[in-house]
């Protein structure tokens, strides 16, 4: 049989299903019958991976793996109670709680309309949010939609960025011509001109607008005047690029980040369709397969990675 692990790796999450139905009596480690769950869970299996995770839990009732996986099929079959019930469970259990079952928890007590619990969750695990770009982001925006206005912060934390997110609410309901309009008579009051958030957001309304030469423009300022040179401007100068066609200039810009973003799917999209459309694919290829050996990253997510690629090469 094969290991469910590697299958893992390399995001085979059908073919992990198939092993386990064809094998179902054979005796699973805990660990290969969570990846199976989770493989359930992830393909929307979501009967499947209930009754799965019922099992484990029989010989397992306190696993933190399958408590979690359980809790979010719950919550996708929208039994609100249950996914309290186990997300809880693991949360309070747990020092250090993963973000993203704070989250769905936090989902969960506004389904039930448990508000005061869901705000204690908000302010409890602060600090967790705060360790995630993505959560942080969304945690601002949350507590400024429930208090409309924005949290209170120590010194040590991103003004600008708070600046930016209470502007970014402001115009939220507005066309991104509009946006555009207002943030660029902001950015001529002098207390927003250098805002890199505002102006980040702003080149990415250019880009939704098919702007591409104002994006570019300010893309390259802000990596001009950054003193830490800021690799998520340079990933999104080029995104910016393969999105306007200029293949070659744009991967050559994602491949010096690839051991920064390679996990993330929609940047395995976006370096697969640029590379798909560039002049020097087999080139390009080459240099990310030198290195798998080099790099545990690319190691890891090489295999999804060319199963993208290979749904370009379909598409063209």
């Amino acid at each position: 049989m094969k290991d469910l692990y590697s299958l893992k790796k390399q995001n085979k999450l059908k073919e992990i299903i198939e092993i386990y139905e064809e094998n179902i009596n054979n005796n699973y480690s805990l660990f290969e019958l969570n990846t199976i769950l989770e493989s359930y869970y992830k393909l929307k299996y979501f009967e499947n991976g209930e009754s799965l995770s019922n099992i484990i839990l029989e010989k397992y009732p306190d696993n933190k793996f399958t408590l979690k996986w359980k809790g979010y099929i719950c919550y996708e079959k929208k039994d609100f109670e249950n996914a309290k019930y186990f997300l809880e469970k693991i949360i309070y259990t747990n020092s250090k709680p993963f973000v993203k079952d704070i989250y769905i928890l936090y989902e969960v007590y506004n389904k039930i309309k448990e508000k005061e619990k869901a705000q204690r969750l908000l302010n409890e695990y602060k600090d967790i949010f705060f360790g995630s770009n993505y959560y942080k982001s969304w945690y601002y925006k949350e507590i400024i939609k429930l208090e409309n206005k924005a949290p209170d912060i120590s010194i040590n934390e991103d003004n600008d960025y708070i600046k930016f997110l209470e502007i970014k609410n402001k115009i939220n309901s507005l066309g991104t011509i509009e946006k555009i309009n207002e943030i660029e008579n902001l950015r001529l009051i002098k207390k927003y001109s250098n805002n890199k958030y505002l102006i980040q957001h702003l080149a990415s309304l250019y880009i939704k607008n098919n702007n591409f030469k104002k994006a570019e423009k300010l893309y390259l300022e802000l990596d001009k005047n950054s003193n830490s040179k800021d690799i998520f401007n340079k990933k999104s100068l080029g995104y910016l690029y393969i999105k306007w066609d200029k293949n070659d200039e744009g991967v050559e810009i994602l491949l010096a980040l690839i051991e920064n973003y390679f996990k993330e799917k929609p940047f395995q999209k976006i370096l697969g369709s640029g590379i798909v459309k560039s002049s020097k694919k087999d080139e390009y290829l080459r240099r990310i397969q030198n290195k798998i050996d080099i790099s545990p990253n690319v190691k890891k997510y090489y295999y999804p990675f060319m199963a993208e690629i290979k749904k370009y090469e379909n598409l063209l």
